[in-house]
This record gives structure tokens, sequence and C-alpha cells, in this order.
């Protein structure tokens, strides 16, 4: 009995919450105006600049539709999200966007960090894409767009670029703070079981 006890006090302290999916990320670039920029580092649309230019414009679904849009008509471009998302090992989670307007033999590159990394050859206008991965290890990623130079076009344009999957979630009480509980709760045990002997 008291082995049991003690198995199960330790057992409630180190459990971790539980993973529920949930929407971590939606930007449909909505009220972000239409400034663009060429300097690294700088944010626009909810994304920062890593290389070429980056800007939100209007797309195919209107002017007044505003999209996310990357590199010009010669030059490489990359961007990646203003925030980092966490991901658990072994659970499930979806990136999705739509290309609102690609123009032909435009490609680009879609990575979340080291967990996901899809090279797209053949996007079309108002497409949606949709990847589902699995992280190996639990870590910290950005969602992040590229493409190559020497495109004849400008864009891609995304739209609609959602993350979901389960919340970051880590132990309920760290546990450098439940060994005293822990403690206190074996003592307690301890003192029972000799009053009762």
């Amino acid at each position: 009995m008291f082995k049991k006890t003690i198995l199960a006090a330790f057992a409630a302290v180190s459990l971790t919450g539980t993973a529920e999916a949930a929407t971590l990320y939606f930007n449909n670039f909505d009220g972000y105006g239409y400034p663009g920029t060429t300097t690294v580092g700088t944010s626009v649309g909810g994304f920062k600049l890593l290389q070429g230019n980056l800007g939100v414009a209007g797309c195919a679904a209107g002017p007044s539709q505003p999209c996310l849009v990357i590199g010009d008509s010669t030059n490489a471009a990359a961007a990646e999200t203003d925030v980092t998302f966490g991901f658990m090992a072994g659970e499930s989670y979806t990136l999705s966007f739509m290309t609102r307007l690609i123009e032909n033999g435009t490609t680009f590159t879609v990575t979340v960090g080291s967990y996901l990394s899809e090279f797209v050859a053949t996007a079309t206008s108002g497409q949606t894409h949709v990847f589902t991965f699995t992280p190996g290890t639990t870590g910290f990623a950005t969602i992040g767009f590229s493409r190559g130079g020497g495109q004849p076009y400008f864009g891609p344009y995304f739209d609609d670029v959602s993350l979901t999957g389960p919340e970051f979630v880590t132990s309920e009480v760290p546990l450098p703070a439940t060994l005293p509980l822990m403690a206190l709760g074996l003592g307690g045990l301890l003192a029972a079981r000799r009053r009762k002997s």
C-alpha cells in the first residue's frame, strides 16, 4: 500500500498537460496597408525580411485584398514570421496558405525551421497549399518563405497563412518546485506510518 501511494504521488507530480489542437497562427495580411522594404531585418505584415525584398500588396483577389509578396523580377528573397512557435516531438501540425497570384515559372520554398521544407514548383493562383508534419524533436521554429533569383516575375503572393496543432505544453509545475512538495508528502506518509506502528 505504501509503495503504491508513493508511485501515485510521483506520477501526479510529474504529469504534463494534454496537447489540444488549436490555431497557433493566422495571418491574412488585412490592416497592414501596402508597405515594402529591402532592409534586411525589417518586418512587414508580420514577416521579417531575411534577403531581397518584401511587401504587402494587392493581389489577384482584388486590389483591396492585401497579400504578402516576396521577391522581384530578378532577385532572390526570403522572409520568416516575426513570431517563433514551440513544437512538441511526436505531435502533428498543419501549415496551410493560399497562393493568390503566381506567374508562370515562379517557384518557392516553404519551411518551418528544420521540421518542414517543401519546394513548390507548380503552384497556381488561388491554390491552397496544405502541409502536415510531425517533429522528431521538441523545439522552436518560424514559418519561412523563399524564392530563387532569376525568375522573370514578382511574387509569389501569399495569403491566409495558418498554423494549427497542439499548443506548446511544459510541465504544469516545474520539476524543481515539485521536489519540496513531494518530500513534504513523503514525510507526512512516513509520520502516519510510524503512528500506526
